[in-house]
């Protein structure tokens, strides 16, 4: 298996400047607008995959199906925080019985030391 070619495929594509372009724009515009423009991203990455799995790695896919890409990224967000579900219900159960027995102890330097955590 060629790793270095994850790396390096893109620039096959006659278009690839432009594509990893829009890519750019649409990173920069997800930090003014909440990060929903990165649902975008998470489409364009999924076609990208399913474009490899199929054994067409070139060209890049387009960028012309806005809603297409956003409903997929959404698709594979919300699988995604289904799948980790269980993780961040053990991590709560773990935080609330580490810290929450201390912060209810009445120390006020240790509520406020942990209030940074």
């Amino acid at each position: 298996m060629d790793f270095g070619r994850a790396f390096t495929f893109f620039k096959d594509d006659d278009r690839w400047m432009t594509k990893i372009g829009i890519g750019g724009v649409v990173t920069l515009l997800s930090i003014f607008l909440l990060g929903i423009p990165a649902i975008l991203l998470v489409g364009y990455q999924l076609a990208v995959t399913r474009q490899v799995m199929n054994g067409k790695e070139l060209p890049l896919p387009e960028w012309d199906d806005w809603g297409k890409l956003f409903m997929d990224g959404l698709y594979l967000i919300i699988a995604i925080l289904v799948y980790t579900l269980p993780l961040w219900l053990l991590f709560c159960i773990g935080f609330g019985v580490t810290f929450l027995p201390a912060i209810g102890a009445g120390n006020d330097d240790l509520a406020a030391a942990l209030g940074g955590v």
